[in-house]
């Protein structure tokens, strides 16, 4: 049977256990701790970062179509003005000759009569030319732009009868804005503006047309983003790509059908930040926002990887700390438990040997009194 004090020794040694055990826990419980609120913070601090940076490119691409429309209305109240003083009109071409000051952005702008025909024109190679109109499908009311789906190509040239550049690489933003008539425009052609021909009826529906360049926008992008697995794009409101950095696999035409953005502007939230899926794979923080005056959508996706690259390399660390931590934990309870077992087994033994020197001191009592006798 054991004594008193080995079964305090044994009791000590589970209790060392214990306490390794605890000490183990608490320390797991620090570094998982700091860890995970790390992760949180890395994540949160993308999604801000995403939400900026959506708000700022939206802007941009706003801030450039307005401008596109405010130079299209500036150029339309001139050509208003020149219809209605013909003293004017041998003016008109040089006028056309520096629109694009200042509009980098616009590849070129032209008049339009009626039947779709290139009157006046920044570029002279396309005066001429005869663009079917009914091709954009709805069209501006007078005095209104409209901003039409991405057309692939250039210039007019690809938009002309005939010549359609489809699978160009490269696209284009067509701005349309429909001329008000003048109110005291002449009758006939004997006082029209220069490349009217003469017969044509200033009542008629003119058409002033912009050729946005999308890779303007996406150079913003880029300077926004750094390189990297992220992307930024720019959709209409319907889901055709307009605008998008190198890093995202579709090209600019295709569209985002089933990206989650669309759903989340379809339920009201015109801007919101998620994780999921998105138009780069796998997941992704992702942050859009639409446009308020036009169908214009922005999104900015960061890979949750390249986001949690920077926490992964701490963490390694905090698992080294960590792991040796609790081996150092593991090994003072090791030896602890093993102190602790060999002071048990000593005292055992120190009290085995003292019950068997009783046991012999009474056996010699015993003995020395039978001889007594």
């Amino acid at each position: 049977m054991l004594g008193p004090a080995v079964r305090s020794l044994l009791r000590l040694r589970r209790a060392t256990l214990w306490a390794g055990v605890a000490v183990g826990a608490g320390t797991l419980a620090g570094l998982i701790g700091p860890a995970w609120i790390g992760r949180q913070e890395a994540i949160d601090e993308a999604r801000a970062r995403g939400a900026l940076l959506a708000q700022v490119l939206e802007s941009d691409a706003s801030r450039t179509i307005e401008t596109a429309s405010l130079s299209l209305h500036a150029i339309g109240d001139g050509l208003t003005r020149t219809v209605a003083d013909p003293h004017e009109a041998q003016h008109l071409e040089e006028h056309f000759s520096h629109v694009l000051v200042g509009l980098p952005f616009i590849r070129s702008v032209s008049l339009l009569d009626t039947r779709g025909r290139v009157l006046i024109s920044t570029n002279a190679d396309e005066i001429g030319l005869e663009i079917p109109l009914d091709d954009f499908g709805r069209l501006p009311a007078p005095d209104r732009d409209l901003l039409l789906p991405l057309r692939p190509g250039r210039g007019l040239a690809d938009l002309a009868k005939g010549r359609a550049a489809r699978g160009s690489p490269v696209g284009m933003l067509p701005l349309l804005l429909q001329l008000s008539p003048s109110p005291d425009a002449p009758a006939s052609g004997a006082s029209a503006p220069v490349g009217i021909s003469p017969g044509t009826r200033e009542r008629d529906p003119r058409w002033l047309l912009a050729l946005i360049n999308p890779d303007a926008l996406t150079q913003v992008q880029q300077r926004a983003l750094p390189t990297g697995r992220s992307a930024a794009w720019l959709a209409s409101t319907d889901g055709q790509l307009l605008a998008a950095m190198e890093t995202l696999h579709q090209l600019p035409g295709q569209r985002l059908d089933g990206h989650p953005a669309f759903d989340g502007l379809r339920r009201g939230r015109e801007h919101d930040t998620y994780i999921g899926a998105g138009a780069l794979p796998g997941e992704v923080i992702v942050a859009y926002r639409a446009a308020p005056r036009r169908p214009l959508m922005v999104g900015v996706e960061q890979s949750m990887d390249e986001v949690l690259a920077r926490w992964h390399a701490g963490l390694r660390w905090l698992l080294l700390i960590g792991a040796l931590a609790l081996a150092l934990i593991a090994l003072a309870t090791i030896t602890v438990r093993r102190s602790l077992q060999a002071r048990a087994e000593a005292v055992e033994a120190l009290e085995g040997a003292h019950e068997q020197l009783a046991d012999r001191e009474r056996d010699m009592r015993v003995l020395s009194r039978a001889c007594r006798r």
